[in-house]
C-alpha cells in the first residue's frame, strides 16, 4: 500500500485543509501517513502535524532544521519511496477526493511494470505551467493521457520508477 506525503512548509491553513480532506477519505487497509515540514520558524505548522489525529495507520513527521526550498525538499520527499516502496505525494496547499486512494493503488499496480511510467498524476492539469494555455489532452476514448510533465500536486511513485525519474 502506498504510503502518504505531504509536504509542508508555512501555511498552517492549507495543511489543515489537505488534513481534513484526507480524514474524509475511506482506506480500505491501514496506510502510513508521513508529513515532511521544510525548516521554517512557523510552529502552528508542526502543531497542526502533531495534533493531526490520524486514524488510519501510523504517523510519522520529519521536521526538516533548514530551510530546504520547495525543489530540494520535493526531491527529499520524492526519495522516500526508497523507504516505502511506492508514495502518493502531495504539496499542502491541495485536497483530495475521498475516492482518491482507490484510484491511486489500482493505477499504481497496473502501471507498475512498464518502464515508460515513472509517475501517475492525481492532478488534471486544465492550464499549461508554462505558458498558461488551456490543455486538452487528445481524446482517443481512454480513462488516462500520458505527459511529460512531473507534479508534486498529488503523484504517484514506486521505487523504479523514482529513481528512474531522479
Amino acid at each position: 500500500m502506498p504510503t502518504i506525503v505531504v509536504a509542508a512548509f508555512n501555511r498552517p491553513q492549507s495543511l489543515n485543509r489537505l488534513l481534513g480532506s484526507l480524514t474524509k477519505c475511506n482506506f480500505a487497509e491501514p496506510v502510513k501517513l508521513i508529513i515532511s515540514i521544510d525548516g521554517s520558524d512557523n510552529e502552528l505548522v508542526k502543531g497542526c502535524a502533531d495534533f493531526y489525529d490520524w486514524k488510519f495507520g501510523e504517523k510519522l513527521i520529519i521536521a526538516h532544521g533548514e530551510h530546504l526550498g520547495l525543489k530540494e525538499h520535493i526531491l527529499r520527499c520524492g526519495d522516500l519511496v526508497n523507504q516505502e516502496e511506492s508514495i502518493i505525494l502531495f504539496e499542502d496547499d491541495i485536497w483530495v477526493s475521498p475516492f482518491f486512494y482507490e484510484f491511486a493503488v489500482a493505477a499504481n499496480n497496473f502501471y507498475t511494470e512498464d518502464s515508460k511510467v515513472a509517475g501517475i498524476s492525481l492532478y488534471n492539469y486544465q492550464k499549461t505551467e508554462y505558458d498558461d494555455q488551456f490543455f486538452i489532452p487528445v481524446d482517443d476514448g481512454s480513462d488516462c493521457y500520458f505527459m511529460q510533465v512531473p507534479s508534486s500536486w498529488g503523484q504517484v511513485f514506486n521505487k523504479k520508477g523514482w529513481n528512474d525519474f531522479r
